[in-house]
């Protein structure tokens, strides 16, 4: 049996703690962030999903990394966003 890997830090929030991966109806498998509603793409197992999160988060230190050497430093919110009631 595989064993399934880390999860890294949501790259809408920066935070561990509000992930988790859920399941569609129809089977596929995703990470989700309960404090910032990041959704991270859909896979037909917990591996690959978790693993399709990690390589997301990997994609976006690179671009940031990128973008902050042409542009200047990336400002990241430090509060996380409040969900208002309707």
């Amino acid at each position: 049996m595989a064993t399934i890997p880390k999860l890294a830090p949501c790259p809408g929030c920066g935070e561990t703690d509000g992930l988790d991966v859920y399941k569609y109806e129809s089977g596929w498998r995703y990470v989700e962030c309960d404090l910032c509603w990041y959704h991270g793409p859909g896979e037909g197992s917990i591996r690959e999903a978790v693993k399709s999160h990690n390589d997301r988060v990997a994609d976006l230190a690179v671009r940031r990394a990128a973008l902050a050497a042409e542009y200047g430093p990336f400002v990241r919110h430090t509060q996380p966003r409040v969900r208002r009631a309707s």
